[in-house]
């Protein structure tokens, strides 16, 4: 579904030359810095788009493809298990007064991207066509993400084993490259807003 859907997509927007603005991903990286190595089907659909489009660049009238890091943000609740750490831990917090990280979280790093600076950088570019990073390059670990949950929330860190089905599977270290000039908001900035 994500392939071929897209591709149909893909080829009504050159038919008709309809911009065209795509929500790749991170995954594609997996546990490699810059360098394609996606770990798992879902992160292969969004590489096999990235290939269709550097092949087929130059006949939209204007394609971006945005490799979106971890993005969290207000509404997440439809997201069910699919949402971000932020959302996630926060929700925990609220319903049993703690949240549960995998134990060695502090050495799971990840590049936490606002859906707010998303939406602005995504509509607000005049970036040629191309295949972007959309991250804000500083990455933080789940355990700095929990403790800042548990601090706004006065709330307690179980530490919970690391699942067996996700070893060889989970990305280690995220990082986008630098760029954008946009300044993005922290974790910490966007939990201590009003």
């Amino acid at each position: 579904m994500n392939v071929w859907y897209s591709i149909e997509l893909f080829e009504k927007a050159i038919q008709y030359q309809i911009p065209v603005k795509f929500a790749s991903s991170a995954s594609v990286y997996g546990n490699q810095q810059g360098i394609v190595n996606p770990l798992n089907y879902y992160a292969i659909t969004k590489l096999q788009m990235d290939y269709y489009i550097q092949d087929h660049m130059t006949e939209f009238s204007s394609v971006q493809s945005f490799r979106y890091f971890n993005v969290y943000g207000d509404g997440e609740d439809h997201k069910g298990d699919q949402a971000s750490p932020v959302h996630k831990f926060t929700k925990q917090i609220q319903e049993t007064g703690k949240l549960k990280l995998f134990e060695g979280s502090d050495k799971f790093l990840r590049d936490f991207v606002w859906v707010g600076d998303i939406v602005e950088t995504v509509l607000n570019n005049d970036r040629p066509s191309g295949i972007y990073d959309l991250g804000t390059s500083d990455p933080v670990s789940f355990q700095e993400v929990g403790e800042l949950v548990a601090e706004k929330y006065n709330g307690t860190i179980e530490y919970i084993p690391f699942p067996e089905h996700l070893k060889g599977k989970y990305q280690t270290h995220t990082r986008a490259k630098k760029e954008w000039d946009h300044k993005f908001i922290s974790v910490k900035e966007y939990l201590n807003r009003p």
